[in-house]
C-alpha cells in the first residue's frame, strides 16, 4: 500500500492534476513521505483494533557502544564478560585516525 501510493504520488509531476509545476513537484518531492504518514494514519485510525508491529525505539539519544575500560577498545558484555557492569558509552566525536594497527584500511579505501 505505502509503495503503491508512493509510486502514484511520483506520478503527479507529469500529471495535469495540480494547477501549476511547482505543487506537482513539491507533491512529487515529498512522496515518500506523505505515503508513510497517510498510509499510518490509515492504519491507526481505521485498523485500531488490528495489533500492528512497530519499530523499537530507545528512550535516550545515545551512542550504544558499552566499553571495558577508559580506552574503549574493548566491548562489554562481549570482551570482558567477567565485569559486572560496563565501564562507559563511547563518546560521541571517534578518533578515525586510531586505526588499531591497520595501516592498509585507507589504502584499501582508496583503491
Amino acid at each position: 500500500g505505502t509503495v503503491q501510493l508512493a509510486f502514484t504520488l511520483r506520478k503527479l509531476k507529469f500529471s495535469p492534476y495540480l494547477p501549476n509545476q511547482t505543487l506537482r513537484n513539491a507533491a512529487t518531492d515529498f512522496a515518500v513521505i506523505v505515503s508513510i504518514l497517510i498510509m499510518t494514519l490509515i492504519g491507526n485510525v481505521l485498523f485500531s483494533s488490528i495489533p500492528l508491529e512497530t519499530l523499537n525505539v530507545p528512550e535516550s539519544f545515545a551512542p550504544t557502544f558499552q566499553c571495558c575500560d577508559e580506552t574503549c577498545e574493548t566491548n562489554w558484555p562481549n570482551d570482558c564478560w567477567e565485569q559486572k557492569e560496563p565501564f562507559g558509552y563511547r563518546p560521541w566525536l571517534v578518533n578515525l585516525a586510531d586505526l588499531n594497527g591497520k595501516n592498509w584500511v585507507p589504502i584499501m579505501a582508496a583503491g
